[in-house]
């Protein structure tokens, strides 16, 4: 049994149950109110109806027995006490349809039917007896009256009510004595139709009990049957969310590593496009040292080849080739820091390491004619990795180096600040190239997403700016388009640094 079938099989039985229930109760409230009407009715009329009967005869008699005891030759029949007291008779005996009467007589047709056929005959005699006595009091009181066409001959009037008065008193005792074989059937019908009726009540509620019991019971335990099965389905469902989570984290900790993979890849990516800028500006920044020593040491060859070399002229260009040794070991030192991969927390000064970022691509800036403001208001102290902020700085200066060339600007400026809001120090790079489409704006943090040609960029700079703004430098990163062209704001916490204000002579 599965749990659908549990389930459709439960609401059967509950729906049995309760329509088991109230067709019991509807039954026995039915049979209830039959039995308890059934007795009322047979109190009200199988026992004072023929007392009744009985009484009115006995007075009918009486009537005509004093009417026979009277000597007196005038005497009168009073027929309007007759008339009366028979009316009242009618009265009494006259049956009106009832439902309890309906069903006692269908009950006696069916389990009864020797009562049936006997109270059939007791009530045909009956009705002839009273039928012939109304037609006796009718005619007594035609022929009292002389309205009667009919006459029996020699008989005076006097005899002949005596007579049909004495005909009257017969069939008004048979009629008693009918009344009572009549009351005595009933009585015994009303007995025999009580205990069925109990009988069938005492059937039926043990029926409704039967069902009742039996219905609860299939019902609980299909309801424990049920409950086990949803047990079962529930420890199977959980051992398999959780071999569905084991699943799932091992899935998701794969992920994160192939991510972090692919993050350390796109930063090598990154840090190795800023090393080959960097080495191009080194190779462009040391070329006219290079070429100053080399004129130095063919001066110092050929003076020599003269004879003109002193030793004062020695000692001058010696220390020349030193300072010129010196100003390239300085270059040497501020690349070295830009792509030492230096993972180290140090507390740095803010405006210092943009103006190393900005050393690194001068030479590039100044073959491209592209002039470099810087507005550095304060000098703040931050505590992070300098060398992930100058990366950062870097790849903004080439975004901007990038769409100035790209779009053909004469002018062509970048504009680097540093000022403090609150507890934040706000960096932001701008550019005078115009800016960038809105459609662009959004998704210009995106790996590998680039609007430049795939030969000239991968798309992979300002993702791996926005990582390590979040994840090294604790801070955020947010592109939009200013009066000018493009801005790139970069926003540091300064909860943790301290504010170093200097005069404008140390500047």
């Amino acid at each position: 049994m599965n749990k659908a079938n549990s389930g459709a099989h439960l609401n059967f039985q509950a729906k049995f149950l309760m329509i088991a229930f109230l067709i019991g109760l509807f039954v026995v409230l039915l049979i209830s109110v039959v039995s308890l009407n059934g007795l009322k009715q047979d109190y009200d009329n199988s026992f004072p109806k023929p007392a009744d009967e009985t009484y009115v005869l006995t007075q009918l008699r009486a009537i005509f027995f004093r009417y026979a005891a009277n000597t007196d030759p005038n005497k009168a029949l009073d027929i309007n006490a007759i008339n009366h007291v028979w009316s009242q008779y009618k009265s009494n005996i006259s049956n009106e349809y009832s439902f309890y009467a309906f069903n006692k007589s269908l009950y006696q047709r069916i389990f009864l039917n020797k009562h049936y056929t006997r109270l059939i005959e007791l009530e045909t005699e009956k009705k002839a007896a009273t039928d012939k006595i109304d037609y006796l009091i009718q005619d007594l009181a035609d022929r009292q009256s002389g309205d009667s066409s009919d006459s029996l001959g020699v008989y005076a009037l006097g005899d002949i009510l005596q007579i049909k008065g004495a005909q009257i008193i017969t069939l008004a005792l048979k009629t008693a004595e009918i009344a009572q074989k009549i009351s005595s059937i009933e009585y015994a019908t009303t007995n025999e139709f009580y205990k069925s009726v109990l009988h069938a009540l005492l059937a039926f509620a043990l029926s409704v009990f039967i069902m009742v019991f039996m219905s609860t019971r299939l019902t609980l335990e299909s309801i424990k049957n049920l409950n086990k099965i949803l047990n079962l389905d529930l420890n199977e469902a959980n051992e398999q969310l959780k071999e569905l989570n084991t699943h799932l984290e091992q899935k998701a900790m794969a992920l994160a590593t192939d991510l972090r993979v692919k993050d350390a890849i796109l930063y090598q990516q990154s840090r190795l496009a800023s090393m080959g800028e960097a080495i191009q500006n080194i190779a462009h920044q040391w070329r006219q040292p290079l070429g100053a020593l080399v004129l130095l040491l063919q001066t110092l060859e050929l003076k020599s080849k003269k004879g003109t070399l002193t030793p004062e002229l020695l000692t001058e260009k010696v220390q020349y080739g030193k300072d010129i040794a010196k100003s390239m070991s300085e270059t040497i030192d501020t690349f070295r820091g830009f792509l030492r991969p230096d993972s180290t927390v140090t507390s740095f000064a803010l405006d210092e390491a943009l103006k190393d970022s900005i050393i690194l691509m001068k030479p590039t800036f100044e073959d491209l004619n592209i002039a470099v403001e810087c507005d550095l208001e304060e000098r703040l102290l931050f505590v992070g990795q300098k060398s992930a902020l100058a990366q950062i700085i870097m790849v903004f200066l080439q975004n901007a180096k990038d769409a100035l060339i790209s779009n053909e600007i004469v002018n062509k400026i970048c504009y680097i600040k540093l000022k403090q809001v609150g507890e934040y120090a706000i960096i932001t790079c701008e550019d005078n190239a115009g800016g960038m489409k809105e459609d662009v704006i959004d998704r210009v943090f995106e790996p590998y997403f680039t609007t430049k040609h795939k030969s000239s960029g991968t798309g992979v700079g300002l993702y791996i700016v926005q990582q390590l703004t979040k994840e090294v430098l604790r801070g955020e990163v947010s592109a939009r388009n200013g009066e000018k062209g493009a801005i790139f704001e970069l926003k540091l916490s300064l909860q943790d640094t301290q504010i170093i204000k200097v005069d404008s002579q140390d500047k």
